[in-house]
């Protein structure tokens, strides 16, 4: 009965009138499907730029290479590389052979030059 009698006098206090109410505000008002949405808008603007500086690029790359396609340049330079190699190795066997020739030109100056000694050194054993 005290109980009653104590609960009837207690002014009633609800959950909710005691805590704070949210608070809206112009950014707290976007739902998450808006969000998604601005993001989505910002990534694909994003991406569209960057599709518009490769094609850019790639249109630059191919009036620099004369309108050629891809195809083309890469048989150009493999045809400029080859025509290097053969020079190099052109140039390679030319040296090489410079360099025999040399040798035996060498050897040969040698075996004079031994031979004049071997003379010398005899005629020096005459005297």
């Amino acid at each position: 009965m005290i109980r009653s009698a104590f609960s009837s006098i207690s002014p009633v206090v609800f959950a909710s009138s005691s805590r704070r109410t949210f608070h809206r505000t112009p950014i707290a008002a976007k739902t998450v499907s808006e969000t998604a949405h601005d993001v989505n808008i910002k990534v694909g603007k994003g991406l569209a730029s960057v599709i518009e500086k490769g094609e850019r690029a790639a249109d630059a790359t191919k009036h620099a290479v004369g309108g050629s396609s891809v195809k083309d340049v890469a048989e150009n330079v493999e045809r400029s590389v080859r025509q290097g190699l053969a020079s190099a190795l052109g140039t390679g066997k030319r040296a090489t052979e410079g360099t025999k020739q040399t040798l035996a030109n060498t050897k040969e100056t040698a075996n004079v030059a031994g031979q004049k000694a071997d003379r010398a050194a005899a005629g020096l054993k005459n005297v």
